[in-house]
């Protein structure tokens, strides 16, 4: 008796769900060891933004000003996915705490750019060799120059294939 709830027998539709069951469990696999790897090497960063003290939003803008240097307000809301006005309340009180500064961009004196102190960048130039490099350093140091290159080609790969999915 067959229902329409039950796979169709023979060689095709078995071929068909062994492969899909094959390619779910190297997904899952995939996906385990990148969120181990992740762990591993996010746990100091983990530790030294809970002893900031500061939001996670405060965290993700000062994050975003160290990774891509001094931006205007738009930009900036654009890359946290932020409102400009919710945007410019933590760039508020990022400044009042000496985190984050606002200066006229020298080539477009109409533009404001914000960007960390001096003293932030230090800090985090330093706390990110010990942080997450801290971990991720000692374990490229033992690998071979062919080994370190498998892993960048692979996470390359793996990176443009979840960015630009074939259609």
């Amino acid at each position: 008796m067959m229902d329409g709830s039950r796979r169709p027998r023979g060689r095709a539709g078995s071929r068909k769900r062994g492969s899909s069951d094959a390619l779910v469990a190297e997904a899952t696999e995939i996906a385990r060891l990148l969120r181990e790897v992740s762990r591993y090497i996010q746990q100091q960063a983990e530790l030294d933004k809970q002893r900031s003290g500061l939001t996670l939003p405060q965290i993700s803008t000062v994050t975003a000003l160290f990774d891509r240097g001094p931006l205007s307000l738009k930009d900036l809301s654009r890359e946290l996915g932020l409102s400009h006005s919710t945007v410019s309340g933590i760039v508020d009180r990022l400044e009042r705490h000496g985190l984050a500064q606002r200066s006229v961009d020298p080539s477009d004196r109409r533009v404001t750019r914000i960007s960390v102190t001096h003293e932030v960048d230090a800090y985090a130039r330093q706390g990110y060799l010990e942080g997450q490099l801290g971990r991720l350093l000692p374990a490229l140091r033992s690998a071979t120059d062919e080994q370190r290159r498998r892993i960048k080609d692979g996470l390359n790969l793996l990176h443009s294939l979840l960015v630009e999915p074939a259609g």
